[in-house]
Formats: structure tokens, sequence, C-alpha cells
């Protein structure tokens, strides 16, 4: 099944989104300040698995089934896997991204996050906290009778960055069925934001 992405439909649906996250644009704020508050670097794994905890709650919040698939190793947080089943015969969409930073303890206090100018700053905001929430809200507004009829929407949010990285993120081998694959970084690694 193919979805019709010009004319008169599309242009209803895309301001209806548009609507949409502007609308949710006050309580993303609040919970971008929120994660990128936290100290949660790669090899730190109770504040990587607080983001895990409120992953979770957020997907659990949308109606998702929430699998958490502890590091075996102890070395990292957790990964934390969200399901929302769709439509019979429709697509099966994946979103991963990381929970972790790559900051050490202490960054987030030193350089807690701040709005100037309209631009977010803080350690993470851009890797990849808002990347973060906007594939969870993604996942979660995948499921719109108005769009193309999906089977499965998995929203995968993995312990570490490295895991996103090369190949097939180690983490998701399991979930490579997915017809199509999103990873929802807004920004690249060190950028000026990260860094301010």
């Amino acid at each position: 099944m193919t979805t019709e992405t010009t004319g008169p439909d599309a242009v209803i649906e895309l301001e209806a989104l548009r609507a949409r996250v502007t609308d949710h644009l006050p309580a993303y704020l609040r919970d971008l300040e929120r994660l990128v508050n936290i100290d949660c670097g790669s090899y730190t794994p109770t504040g990587v698995d607080e983001i895990g905890r409120w992953v979770s709650a957020y997907l659990e919040g949308m109606g998702a089934d929430v699998e958490v698939r502890p590091d075996p190793t102890g070395r990292y947080g957790s990964t934390i896997v969200g399901t929302f089943s769709g439509t019979t015969g429709g697509s099966r969409v994946l979103l991963i991204g990381h929970m972790d930073t790559v900051f050490d303890p202490g960054t987030a206090a030193a350089r807690p996050f701040r709005i100037d100018d309209g631009v977010a700053y803080g350690p993470g905001v851009t890797d990849m906290k808002s990347g973060l929430i906007a594939g969870l809200n993604a996942a979660g507004w995948a499921r719109s009778p108005t769009i193309q009829p999906i089977a499965e929407v998995k929203k995968a949010a993995s312990a570490q960055a490295p895991a996103t990285r090369r190949g097939t993120p180690r983490p998701f081998h399991r979930l490579r069925r997915a017809a199509r694959w999103l990873i929802g970084k807004c920004g690249a690694v060190g950028s000026a934001h990260d860094r301010a």
C-alpha cells in the first residue's frame, strides 16, 4: 500500500502534525530540560538507567508494551524497547537512539540546560536527548489512523551511543525485521549546542 505524499490530503495531514508538535512544544522542552540535567555518560549506568526509567514510563503512558534489557556485563545501563501494535499487514517500523552522552559526572550541574535566543544548550541536548524525545513522540504518533497502516512500531533506546554506530546496533539484532529503520538524532556529536 502506498500513501499519497502530495496534494490536499498530504497538506492537511502535515498541518495537523505541525499543530500537534506546536501544542506539545512546552512539554517537550520541560522533558528536554529534565533529561539534559541528568549525568548519563556511557560509563555512568545509574544515570543512563534513570533516563531509561523515564523512557519506560513515557512509553507505557502512550500504551506501549515495554521490555527492559539489562546489560549482561553491568558496565552500561539497560536498553529499553517499547512496542506498539497496530494494523495487521501494515509496515513494521523501528525507531532507534541512545540514552547516554559522552560527558563526565558533574557536567550537567556545571552546564545545566538553558535556552538563549530560542536555542537550547546543555550536555547532550542535540545528541541525543532531543532526538530521544522526538523519537518517543514519533513512535506514539505513528499510529495515527490518517497515515499508512502500520503493523508494529518499536522504539528502542540503547544504553550507549557506540551501539548505534556500527552496522546493526548490537542491542537491536533481534529487531532487524522492521521494514523501515529511523535513527532519531537531532544534531551532530560534539555540536556547538552540546559544548556550550
